[in-house]
């Protein structure tokens, strides 16, 4: 299974000691119902969720891994080996996507197994097309939100891919849609032509995605794994869930040469670009001039929702900025959603004490604050993505967060003039009464978590901006 880099990533940022399935495990749980039903009804699109699931890990060396077993009593560990929980991830293109096929074309959702597609070898002669067979065919039906990549050709090609789709560049080898550079990288056409990329912008896209393969071959190449997207060469699912071999073998390179797509490296490594966390196009372009399909929604990396004036906000602006702008502050792309599922569910924890309270995350906003305020007697609390995306903040820190921003709408002495608690106080409401309505049998590990967290939180904050607010 592919751990590059997202899998294992997106694992790990929703819990940092949790794990990745085996190639094996993955490679038989993602071809099942049960997997493409969570990943359409809890991943909601989103590439790259992490799916649970258990593999059955040997008590004792080697350690191997082994396939549950339908036995007597339901699926079970063979005798000596133990349940491990594991993860494995989603991923897909476009529905709507044309795929060819001998004599013509076939949208991506509408392929079954066993029917014709057709398919490339690739070598020193170019590309060579045939027909192959789908051996498998899965996907999701319009209605879900997926964060997904459009990219955007000069010559008017347009596709829509899940972050870890493969395209074959014109050298001959495959890279991710997350990593393609505009007016560097160039795409393969389906005549083994160059194609220039203008721009390339993350968003929402709500007219379901799919993926397909043809066989499993014993040793990892691109023949019969190629197929026609759009008029692009782009790798099947097969290819997809096998990047890490890729890597290995050198038909694609490695994380460490090419950043991810919105990140501050990727910024930093392609000064040619007016590069945002969520989209890479050339300098003195305007994305909101970009003719996206229908279905397809830019993502605003400013914020949308409009925060008063008069908000009591958990740093002050000056704050915010040190920790965006400071180089120790790592921040994960946006693709990546552990922070974004995690502070939404925490909402829903927090409303069911809260009800009166309006929480919400306001996640492709570049910003690291939060801010509560009242309009209209209704009280709100907004969370910024910096929040969701700064690396080293998980559960506890979020829980804290917001129980913060709760406690300053809770008008317990002493408040100002506005009726927001005071930071100071509201920091001890948020742990004594808050935390103990919410999470009142959470062990020690919350508070342990939330110090340390917040030492590192604060810690990327400049000496000129670290002391406290007289007036708050």
């Amino acid at each position: 299974m592919s751990i590059f880099p997202g899998c294992e990533k997106s694992v790990h940022d929703l819990n940092p000691s949790a794990r990745v399935c085996s190639e094996q495990h993955c490679d038989q749980f993602t071809e099942s119902e049960t997997f493409h039903q969570d990943c359409n009804t809890f991943g909601k699109g989103h590439p790259l969720y992490p799916v649970s699931t258990s593999q059955c890990i040997n008590t004792k060396s080697p350690h191997d891994i082994k396939e549950p077993v339908n036995g007597e009593w339901g699926w079970s560990c063979p005798d000596g080996y133990a349940l491990q929980r594991c993860y494995c991830c989603c991923s897909c293109l476009a529905n709507g996507t044309p795929v060819a096929i001998p004599g013509g074309t076939k949208a991506i959702q509408l392929f079954n197994q066993g029917d014709e597609v057709s398919v490339a070898k690739y070598g020193k002669e170019g590309l060579s097309w045939h027909t192959g067979i789908v051996e498998f065919s899965s996907g999701s039906d319009a209605g879900s939100v997926a964060t997904m990549i459009f990219v955007d050709c000069v010559d008017g090609r347009q596709l829509i891919a899940s972050i870890d789709h493969l395209f074959l560049l014109a050298t001959g080898k495959l890279k991710r849609a997350d990593r393609l550079v505009p007016a560097m990288d160039q795409l393969m056409s389906a005549e083994g032509l160059p194609i220039d990329i203008k721009g390339t912008h993350s968003g929402k896209w709500t007219k379901g995605l799919h993926h397909i393969a043809t066989s499993p071959s014993k040793n990892l190449t691109l023949d019969d794994h190629l197929i026609n997207s759009a008029g692009i060469v782009s790798g099947d699912y097969y290819l997809q869930i096998n990047q890490k071999k890729l890597i290995e073998s050198g038909i694609m390179d490695g994380p460490e040469s090419s950043p991810a797509h919105g990140s501050a490296d990727y910024a930093e490594q392609h000064q040619h670009l007016a590069v945002s966390t969520v989209s890479a196009i050339l300098a003195g372009t305007n994305p909101d001039d970009v003719n996206t399909p229908d279905g397809f929604e830019h993502f605003n990396p400013t914020s949308t929702i409009p925060i008063p004036e008069h908000a009591a906000s958990f740093l002050t602006e000056a704050q915010a900025h040190d920790i965006l702008t400071n180089k120790d502050a790592e921040f994960n792309d946006i693709h990546i959603s552990a922070g974004e599922d995690a502070i939404e569910y925490l909402i829903k924890v927090f409303k069911g004490f809260y009800p009166d309270i309006q929480i919400l995350l306001d996640y492709h906003s570049e910003k690291f604050n939060a801010y509560a305020f009242e309009i209209y007697e209704t009280r709100h609390i907004v969370i910024c993505g910096g929040i969701a995306r700064l690396k080293g903040l998980y559960s506890q820190g979020y829980k804290f967060i917001m129980a913060q921003m709760i406690a300053r709408l809770l008008r317990r002495k002493p408040f100002g003039d506005r009726c927001f608690t005071y930071v100071g106080a509201a920091d001890f409401y948020a742990t004594s009464e808050v935390f103990r309505n919410v999470f009142f049998l959470a062990g020690d590990d919350l508070s342990n978590g939330v110090l340390d967290q917040m030492k590192m939180v604060f810690k990327l904050i400049s000496p000129k901006n670290s002391a406290g607010n007289p007036n708050d």
